[in-house]
């Protein structure tokens, strides 16, 4: 299946909206629910703990004269996990069909009247 498009009718979805992947990410042409698929999630938190790892522990050796030489390493690592996470979600997302879980649904709450 091609990255960012809808697996139903295969329109595209923007960037953006699979950066947001709100729960409420549906499909502009067909309006089936949509969400990004587990793996591209997994894949995008690993490259995105990868890049933050290895930007504290670079930052880390070069910082450990200054005052703040331990904060500033665990900042960059987590600007680093965000920004890299985020790309790599645009790079390898791919979406799903949502599927519903009868437990939540509106309708399981409404039949268990006493």
């Amino acid at each position: 299946m091609a990255l960012r498009k809808c697996p139903m009718c295969l329109a595209s979805m923007s960037k953006r909206a699979v950066l947001r992947g709100t729960d409420d990410l549906a499909c502009p042409k067909c309006n089936h629910p949509l969400e990004v698929a587990s793996p591209s999630s997994y894949v995008a938190t690993w490259i995105g703990l990868a890049a933050g790892v290895l930007c504290a522990w670079g930052s880390g050796r070069s910082l450990t004269d200054t005052m703040l030489g331990w904060a500033l390493p665990v900042v960059y690592g987590t600007v680093a996990y965000g920004v890299v996470s985020a790309l790599a979600l645009v790079i390898f997302g791919d979406l799903v069909v949502r599927h519903q879980d009868p437990a939540f649904s509106t309708e399981a709450g409404h039949a268990s009247h006493h």
